[in-house]
Protein backbone atom coordinates (compact mmCIF):
# COMPACT_ATOMS: atom_id res chain seq x y z
CA UNK A 1 0.00 0.00 0.00
CA UNK A 2 0.46 3.60 -0.50
CA UNK A 3 0.07 5.81 2.33
CA UNK A 4 0.25 10.16 2.16
CA UNK A 5 -0.39 11.76 5.42
CA UNK A 6 -1.08 14.54 6.74
CA UNK A 7 0.00 14.98 10.56
CA UNK A 8 0.34 18.75 11.77
CA UNK A 9 0.43 20.32 8.44
CA UNK A 10 3.75 18.00 7.65
CA UNK A 11 3.06 15.91 4.30
CA UNK A 12 4.42 12.32 3.98
CA UNK A 13 4.98 10.02 1.70
CA UNK A 14 5.38 5.94 2.36
CA UNK A 15 5.61 3.14 -0.36
CA UNK A 16 5.26 -0.49 -0.58
CA UNK A 17 3.70 -0.27 3.43
CA UNK A 18 2.81 -3.63 4.52
CA UNK A 19 -1.32 -3.58 4.74
CA UNK A 20 -0.94 -5.12 8.65
CA UNK A 21 0.29 -2.16 9.42
CA UNK A 22 -1.54 0.54 8.12
CA UNK A 23 -4.45 0.27 10.72
CA UNK A 24 -1.76 2.04 13.03
CA UNK A 25 -0.74 4.69 10.81
CA UNK A 26 -1.69 8.38 12.82
CA UNK A 27 -2.30 10.86 11.12
CA UNK A 28 -4.76 14.24 10.60
CA UNK A 29 -5.68 13.16 7.09
CA UNK A 30 -4.60 10.65 4.39
CA UNK A 31 -4.57 8.99 1.16
CA UNK A 32 -4.04 5.27 1.49
CA UNK A 33 -3.57 3.80 -2.03
CA UNK A 34 -3.68 -0.33 -2.82
CA UNK A 35 -3.03 -2.27 -6.60
CA UNK A 36 -4.19 -5.29 -5.44
CA UNK A 37 -7.25 -6.27 -3.36
CA UNK A 38 -6.43 -9.50 -1.60
CA UNK A 39 -7.21 -10.77 2.29
CA UNK A 40 -4.33 -8.06 3.61
CA UNK A 41 -5.83 -5.38 2.11
CA UNK A 42 -9.28 -6.57 2.69
CA UNK A 43 -9.12 -6.73 6.40
CA UNK A 44 -6.62 -3.30 6.65
CA UNK A 45 -9.56 -1.12 4.73
CA UNK A 46 -12.01 -3.32 6.74
CA UNK A 47 -9.90 -2.46 9.86
CA UNK A 48 -10.12 1.05 8.90
CA UNK A 49 -13.83 1.49 7.72
CA UNK A 50 -15.58 -1.29 8.59
CA UNK A 51 -16.76 -2.07 5.14
CA UNK A 52 -17.21 -6.02 4.93
CA UNK A 53 -15.68 -6.58 1.10
CA UNK A 54 -15.09 -4.05 -1.81
CA UNK A 55 -16.09 -7.25 -4.28
CA UNK A 56 -19.29 -6.27 -3.05
CA UNK A 57 -19.04 -2.97 -5.13
CA UNK A 58 -18.40 -3.13 -8.65
CA UNK A 59 -21.14 -1.42 -10.54
CA UNK A 60 -20.12 2.54 -10.75
CA UNK A 61 -22.47 4.31 -7.62
CA UNK A 62 -22.32 5.87 -4.62
CA UNK A 63 -23.21 4.11 -1.41
CA UNK A 64 -22.92 5.25 2.08
CA UNK A 65 -21.53 2.66 4.62
CA UNK A 66 -21.87 4.23 7.99
CA UNK A 67 -19.34 7.18 8.34
CA UNK A 68 -18.14 6.27 5.05
CA UNK A 69 -18.99 6.44 1.51
CA UNK A 70 -18.27 4.20 -1.29
CA UNK A 71 -17.90 5.09 -5.22
CA UNK A 72 -16.91 3.48 -7.84
CA UNK A 73 -15.53 5.50 -11.10
CA UNK A 74 -15.50 4.26 -14.19
CA UNK A 75 -13.30 5.35 -16.65
CA UNK A 76 -11.47 4.48 -20.44
CA UNK A 77 -7.68 3.86 -20.23
CA UNK A 78 -6.53 3.94 -23.58
CA UNK A 79 -9.29 1.46 -24.96
CA UNK A 80 -9.98 -0.74 -21.98
CA UNK A 81 -12.86 0.50 -19.98
CA UNK A 82 -11.50 0.43 -16.05
CA UNK A 83 -13.31 0.61 -12.58
CA UNK A 84 -11.64 2.30 -9.72
CA UNK A 85 -12.94 1.92 -5.64
CA UNK A 86 -13.08 4.90 -3.62
CA UNK A 87 -13.81 5.14 -0.14
CA UNK A 88 -14.08 8.56 1.36
CA UNK A 89 -14.43 9.66 5.25
CA UNK A 90 -13.76 13.20 6.99
CA UNK A 91 -10.03 11.17 7.61
CA UNK A 92 -9.21 9.37 4.71
CA UNK A 93 -9.58 8.64 0.87
CA UNK A 94 -8.58 4.83 -0.49
CA UNK A 95 -8.55 3.97 -3.23
CA UNK A 96 -8.47 0.31 -4.99
CA UNK A 97 -7.61 -0.63 -8.00
CA UNK A 98 -6.37 -4.41 -9.34
CA UNK A 99 -2.79 -3.27 -10.53
CA UNK A 100 -0.81 0.09 -11.36
CA UNK A 101 -3.52 2.68 -12.71
CA UNK A 102 -2.43 6.07 -14.59
CA UNK A 103 -5.12 7.66 -12.72
CA UNK A 104 -4.15 7.66 -9.10
CA UNK A 105 -0.47 7.82 -9.95
CA UNK A 106 -1.49 11.47 -11.75
CA UNK A 107 -3.37 12.29 -9.22
CA UNK A 108 -1.04 11.55 -6.60
CA UNK A 109 1.54 13.47 -8.64
CA UNK A 110 -0.24 16.83 -7.89
CA UNK A 111 -1.02 16.34 -4.23
CA UNK A 112 1.66 18.73 -3.46
CA UNK A 113 -0.12 21.60 -5.59
CA UNK A 114 -3.57 20.14 -3.70
CA UNK A 115 -1.32 20.71 0.15
CA UNK A 116 -0.45 24.19 -0.94
CA UNK A 117 -3.85 25.24 -2.59
CA UNK A 118 -5.80 23.62 0.53
CA UNK A 119 -7.36 20.99 -1.34
CA UNK A 120 -5.67 17.96 -0.22
CA UNK A 121 -9.01 16.66 1.54
CA UNK A 122 -11.73 14.45 0.86
CA UNK A 123 -13.50 16.84 -1.87
CA UNK A 124 -9.86 17.31 -3.48
CA UNK A 125 -9.02 14.46 -4.41
CA UNK A 126 -12.23 13.12 -4.94
CA UNK A 127 -12.48 16.33 -7.62
CA UNK A 128 -9.36 15.57 -9.41
CA UNK A 129 -10.36 11.86 -10.08
CA UNK A 130 -13.27 12.66 -11.50
CA UNK A 131 -11.40 15.35 -13.51
CA UNK A 132 -8.49 13.05 -14.52
CA UNK A 133 -11.02 10.10 -15.52
CA UNK A 134 -13.10 12.24 -18.04
CA UNK A 135 -9.45 13.39 -19.47
CA UNK A 136 -9.08 9.89 -20.32
CA UNK A 137 -12.93 9.59 -21.51
CA UNK A 138 -12.26 12.38 -23.86
CA UNK A 139 -9.10 11.05 -25.30
CA UNK A 140 -11.31 7.35 -26.01
CA UNK A 141 -13.82 9.43 -27.52
CA UNK A 142 -11.11 10.83 -30.20
CA UNK A 143 -9.80 7.84 -30.69
CA UNK A 144 -13.31 6.75 -31.66
CA UNK A 145 -13.85 9.42 -33.59
CA UNK A 146 -10.59 9.00 -35.56
CA UNK A 147 -11.45 4.93 -36.36
CA UNK A 148 -14.93 6.50 -38.08
CA UNK A 149 -13.05 9.20 -39.94
CA UNK A 150 -10.98 6.12 -41.51
CA UNK A 151 -13.71 4.44 -42.15
CA UNK A 152 -15.18 7.30 -44.23
CA UNK A 153 -11.62 7.52 -46.06
CA UNK A 154 -11.30 4.29 -46.71
CA UNK A 155 -15.20 3.73 -48.27
CA UNK A 156 -14.71 -0.06 -47.75
CA UNK A 157 -18.15 -2.18 -48.01
CA UNK A 158 -17.91 -5.17 -47.00
CA UNK A 159 -18.33 -8.12 -44.46
CA UNK A 160 -14.86 -6.72 -42.90
CA UNK A 161 -15.89 -3.29 -42.56
CA UNK A 162 -19.31 -4.36 -41.11
CA UNK A 163 -17.57 -6.39 -38.32
CA UNK A 164 -15.06 -3.56 -37.42
CA UNK A 165 -18.22 -0.79 -37.54
CA UNK A 166 -20.67 -2.77 -35.52
CA UNK A 167 -17.68 -3.28 -33.23
CA UNK A 168 -17.35 0.81 -33.00
CA UNK A 169 -21.24 0.74 -32.40
CA UNK A 170 -20.57 -1.30 -29.61
CA UNK A 171 -17.75 0.93 -28.22
CA UNK A 172 -19.60 4.38 -28.63
CA UNK A 173 -22.27 2.86 -26.49
CA UNK A 174 -20.27 1.77 -23.92
CA UNK A 175 -18.38 5.21 -23.69
CA UNK A 176 -21.97 7.14 -23.62
CA UNK A 177 -22.82 4.68 -20.80
CA UNK A 178 -20.00 5.14 -18.85
CA UNK A 179 -20.34 8.87 -19.11
CA UNK A 180 -23.80 8.79 -18.09
CA UNK A 181 -23.03 7.38 -15.07
CA UNK A 182 -19.97 9.51 -14.10
CA UNK A 183 -21.84 12.67 -15.08
CA UNK A 184 -25.16 11.35 -12.85
CA UNK A 185 -22.63 10.78 -9.94
CA UNK A 186 -21.28 14.17 -10.27
CA UNK A 187 -24.78 15.29 -9.96
CA UNK A 188 -25.81 13.56 -7.18
CA UNK A 189 -22.54 14.99 -5.25
CA UNK A 190 -23.36 18.40 -6.37
CA UNK A 191 -27.38 18.31 -5.35
CA UNK A 192 -26.84 16.72 -2.43
CA UNK A 193 -28.62 13.27 -2.76
CA UNK A 194 -24.68 11.49 -2.22
CA UNK A 195 -23.36 12.58 1.04
CA UNK A 196 -19.33 12.63 0.96
CA UNK A 197 -17.79 13.11 4.49
CA UNK A 198 -15.39 15.96 4.29
CA UNK A 199 -16.85 17.63 2.34
CA UNK A 200 -18.81 20.83 2.65
CA UNK A 201 -18.80 22.81 -0.68
CA UNK A 202 -19.73 21.25 -3.75
CA UNK A 203 -19.46 24.65 -5.95
CA UNK A 204 -16.21 23.09 -7.12
CA UNK A 205 -17.68 20.10 -8.86
CA UNK A 206 -20.00 22.19 -11.11
CA UNK A 207 -17.35 22.91 -13.91
CA UNK A 208 -16.34 18.65 -13.85
CA UNK A 209 -20.37 17.93 -14.21
CA UNK A 210 -20.29 20.53 -17.71
CA UNK A 211 -17.47 18.59 -19.16
CA UNK A 212 -19.32 15.08 -18.27
CA UNK A 213 -22.41 16.03 -19.78
CA UNK A 214 -20.93 17.72 -22.59
CA UNK A 215 -18.95 14.98 -23.06
CA UNK A 216 -21.91 12.63 -23.05
CA UNK A 217 -24.15 14.76 -25.36
CA UNK A 218 -20.88 14.73 -27.77
CA UNK A 219 -20.92 10.55 -27.27
CA UNK A 220 -24.15 10.61 -28.16
CA UNK A 221 -24.09 12.36 -30.99
CA UNK A 222 -21.05 10.16 -31.97
CA UNK A 223 -23.06 7.18 -31.50
CA UNK A 224 -25.62 8.18 -34.09
CA UNK A 225 -23.39 9.04 -36.49
CA UNK A 226 -21.86 5.60 -36.24
CA UNK A 227 -24.94 3.82 -36.61
CA UNK A 228 -26.04 5.79 -39.55
CA UNK A 229 -23.02 4.73 -41.03
CA UNK A 230 -23.30 1.50 -41.03
CA UNK A 231 -26.51 1.80 -42.41
CA UNK A 232 -24.87 3.12 -45.90
CA UNK A 233 -22.06 0.28 -45.54
CA UNK A 234 -25.60 -2.51 -45.53
CA UNK A 235 -26.58 -0.28 -48.31
CA UNK A 236 -24.03 -0.37 -50.35
CA UNK A 237 -23.26 -3.46 -50.25
CA UNK A 238 -27.02 -4.50 -50.89
CA UNK A 239 -26.46 -2.07 -53.97
CA UNK A 240 -23.31 -4.70 -55.27
CA UNK A 241 -25.26 -7.82 -54.84
CA UNK A 242 -27.89 -6.33 -56.79
CA UNK A 243 -25.42 -5.02 -59.48
CA UNK A 244 -24.16 -8.81 -59.37
CA UNK A 245 -27.77 -10.40 -59.36
CA UNK A 246 -29.02 -8.15 -62.23
CA UNK A 247 -25.24 -9.11 -64.50
CA UNK A 248 -26.50 -13.33 -63.64
CA UNK A 249 -29.72 -12.56 -64.72
CA UNK A 250 -28.67 -10.89 -68.00
CA UNK A 251 -26.31 -14.16 -68.59
CA UNK A 252 -29.33 -16.42 -67.86
CA UNK A 253 -31.46 -14.76 -70.17
CA UNK A 254 -29.07 -14.65 -72.98
CA UNK A 255 -28.56 -18.26 -72.45
CA UNK A 256 -32.12 -19.32 -72.60
CA UNK A 257 -31.94 -17.01 -75.67
CA UNK A 258 -29.38 -18.77 -77.61
CA UNK A 259 -30.50 -22.12 -76.22
CA UNK A 260 -33.83 -21.79 -77.60
CA UNK A 261 -32.53 -20.58 -80.87
CA UNK A 262 -30.57 -23.35 -81.31
CA UNK A 263 -33.31 -25.39 -80.80
CA UNK A 264 -35.23 -24.09 -83.58
CA UNK A 265 -32.44 -24.35 -85.92
CA UNK A 266 -32.66 -28.07 -85.04
CA UNK A 267 -36.83 -28.19 -85.31
CA UNK A 268 -37.25 -25.55 -88.15
CA UNK A 269 -37.09 -26.70 -91.77
CA UNK A 270 -34.56 -24.62 -94.01
CA UNK A 271 -37.82 -22.50 -95.10
CA UNK A 272 -40.15 -21.78 -92.27
CA UNK A 273 -43.20 -19.60 -93.62
CA UNK A 274 -41.18 -18.38 -96.92
CA UNK A 275 -38.13 -17.35 -94.52
CA UNK A 276 -34.82 -19.08 -93.66
CA UNK A 277 -34.97 -20.34 -90.61
CA UNK A 278 -31.45 -18.49 -90.43
CA UNK A 279 -32.98 -15.70 -89.92
CA UNK A 280 -35.71 -16.28 -87.59
CA UNK A 281 -32.56 -17.94 -85.50
CA UNK A 282 -30.48 -15.11 -85.75
CA UNK A 283 -33.47 -12.89 -84.28
CA UNK A 284 -34.34 -15.07 -81.57
CA UNK A 285 -30.21 -14.72 -80.73
CA UNK A 286 -30.67 -10.86 -81.30
CA UNK A 287 -33.68 -10.32 -78.80
CA UNK A 288 -32.09 -13.00 -76.38
CA UNK A 289 -28.81 -10.28 -76.02
CA UNK A 290 -31.54 -7.27 -75.69
CA UNK A 291 -33.18 -8.88 -72.87
CA UNK A 292 -30.25 -9.65 -71.13
CA UNK A 293 -28.90 -6.10 -71.77
CA UNK A 294 -31.98 -4.50 -70.07
CA UNK A 295 -31.51 -6.94 -67.42
CA UNK A 296 -28.32 -6.11 -66.65
CA UNK A 297 -28.55 -2.54 -66.72
CA UNK A 298 -27.31 -1.22 -63.43
CA UNK A 299 -28.99 0.68 -60.78
CA UNK A 300 -27.58 4.35 -60.10
CA UNK A 301 -24.31 4.12 -58.33
CA UNK A 302 -24.39 4.13 -54.96
CA UNK A 303 -21.22 6.17 -53.11
CA UNK A 304 -20.79 6.23 -49.07
CA UNK A 305 -20.55 9.61 -48.63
Amino acid sequence: MKVISLSSGSLEVLDDVDAASVPQLRYDFAWIDTDKIDPAAEKAIKDLTKIGSLSNFNLPVIVPQGKCTVLVISYYEEMTRRSLKVIVSDKMVITAHAGQDSLCSEVMASVSEMLMSGDFNSGGILLALFTSAIARDTAYLKTLQDSLRNFESQRKADSEAVVQISTLINDSKSARRTLYETKEQISEIIIGIAQIPGLDDTRNFYGVYDSANALHSLAGEFSENVSAYEIRILMAMWEQVGKAKSNAVGISVFAVGLAAASLLKLLLPEKYLGFDNMYLVFGMIVLGAIAAFVASLPKPKFKIS
